[in-house]
């Protein structure tokens, strides 16, 4: 039984989207449209989770009770410190934990390059953009901003006109580099990231653990893999 609802799970949530979508975009106007359909409503929640973050409130967690929904199977970090003790809500808002929320903001920005030259008035586009990476601040979740920098960086060298934003970026990064070593936020942020931070070092040496391990054996059986896997 578990296996017949699981399959059903997989076909309305991943096989009927993926015939809507192949089916209805069929075009780059269409595509367009999703794209710019989806930031919009990105651009919604991130401003709800800058909201739960600033004033520590989850705000649609309380909806479980009245409507009978159990809580996510997903453990919540709700919380993530900094070391002089700032403590930040990690938010959330309807997308079940905050690393899923990183990530739907990450898609969002990312699609946000092409799109933010369609915009009219132009000041939307500006709006847009301010305020999805407000969200994905907001959800204080370090994967996600990884992955966002390393998108928007390969964005930006490539394609038409790669040159003159390259520069851009090199001539903005020194004073974008400074305002978060002279502020105290800057330093807040500085301590929340991976690798460069204090806060929470643990998590990233427990996977740095986790990879040697891993690759010790991956390479003892690398083409099948091991029948002892379990251990």
């Amino acid at each position: 039984t578990g296996l017949m609802r699981y399959a059903l799970y997989v076909v309305l949530d991943q096989a009927l989207l993926y015939y809507v979508i192949t089916r209805s975009v069929v075009s780059l106007r269409g595509l367009t449209d999703v794209m710019a359909s989806y930031v919009m409503g990105v651009a919604v929640i991130c401003a709800i989770a800058v909201f739960e973050n600033l004033r520590s409130w989850l705000v649609f967690e309380s909806l479980r009770a009245p409507l009978g929904v159990p809580p996510p199977d997903l453990a919540n970090y709700l919380l993530r410190s900094t070391e002089d003790g700032a403590d930040y809500m990690r938010a959330m808002t309807t997308t079940g934990n905050s690393i899923a929320m990183g990530f739907v903001a990450m898609v969002a920005i990312v699609w946000h390059l092409y799109l933010s030259r369609l915009y009219r008035p132009t000041w939307l586009g500006v709006a847009l953009v301010l305020a999805l990476v407000a969200g994905i601040l907001a959800a204080v979740s370090r994967g996600p901003w990884v992955g966002c920098a390393i998108a928007l960086a390969l964005g930006i060298a490539t394609g038409p006109g790669a040159k003159l934003r390259i520069l851009w970026a090199l001539a903005f990064s020194p004073v974008a580099l400074a305002a978060l070593l002279l502020t105290t936020q800057g330093q807040r942020f500085i301590d929340l990231l991976p690798i460069v931070g204090t806060a929470e070092a643990g998590n990233v040496t427990y996977r740095t653990l986790l990879i040697d391990r891993a690759m010790i054996v991956f390479w003892q059986n690398p083409i099948f893999g091991s029948l002892q896997y379990i251990y």
